[in-house]
């Protein structure tokens, strides 16, 4: 019984605190994320994008304030000084990464016109971060095409836009500017975090950033939606599109 708290009004979670008004961030990583130290590097940048990223559902246009931060951690200058194939294999492992929940278990193509990428799986004796890359790749059941240059030239534009190498000041200018934007969506994010105890849970769920997009097109429709229908959502709201079929929507209970 000394490890139980019964009747209580506010119980910390998971990072989070529940409440009777709903579901709200604890103050203390909110004044974590506040005092944060200005990211130095690329590693230290990516750490404070996934800090953040974890209570992107209390934060406003959460997407368009962390774009800036986001661009920043494209390509690291090690990368943008790869080969020409390793490059290529990094867009690879990169789009799989990122598509991993669609990907899984399914037959698909991808299309190249990088005609080297077609050995890819027949290298004997792979190395070092080509082998490691390779591991990952090889749960996914996929065919490489390869498809001329000519024909990619749209695809071919958006890739070799020209990169204008920033310095640091350049860099700690726009993160101080994306630093700016999330400081003004403050004020927003509390309210969400605060929703009164008498809002409908329904209410509160479509109003939420990831569950919101799913819900309401489960209650509009039986069959699970195409892919592109959630392209733009959220990481999890594309999580929740592949448990589809396992989603129950009920009545508010009064």
């Amino acid at each position: 019984m000394k490890k139980c708290c019964l009747f209580q009004r506010r119980v910390n979670f998971l990072g989070h605190v529940l409440t009777e008004a709903g579901v709200e961030v604890q103050p203390e990583k909110v004044a974590a994320v506040e005092n944060w130290p200005t990211p130095r590097n690329l590693t230290e940048l990516r750490s404070f994008v996934c800090l953040c990223s974890y209570y992107r559902r209390f934060i406003s246009e959460f997407a368009n304030v962390a774009a800036p931060l986001h661009e920043l951690t494209l390509l690291s200058r090690t990368e943008r000084n790869y080969d020409v194939t390793r490059r290529e294999l990094l867009a690879v492992v990169y789009g799989l990464k990122t598509y991993r929940q669609y990907l899984l278990g399914r037959q698909f193509i991808i299309r190249t016109d990088h005609s080297a990428l077609q050995s890819l799986r027949r290298t004997v004796e792979p190395i070092g971060q080509q082998a490691r890359w390779q591991t990952f790749i090889e749960q996914f059941p996929f065919v490489i095409m390869h498809r001329p240059g000519t024909r990619h030239r749209n695809a071919d534009a958006l890739s070799r836009r020209p990169f204008i190498e920033e310095n640091d000041s350049d860099r700690q200018d726009r993160v101080q500017c994306a630093k700016s934007k999330a400081s003004k969506n403050q004020q927003s994010t509390q309210k969400l975090s605060q929703a009164s105890a008498g809002e409908a849970m329904s209410k509160l769920q479509q109003q939420d950033s990831d569950i919101g997009p799913i819900l309401r097109l489960r209650i509009q429709q039986i069959n699970q939606p195409r892919p592109k229908e959630v392209l733009s959502e959220s990481e999890m709201t594309k999580v929740l599109w592949g448990q589809w079929h396992r989603l129950v929507t009920r009545e508010d209970e009064q």
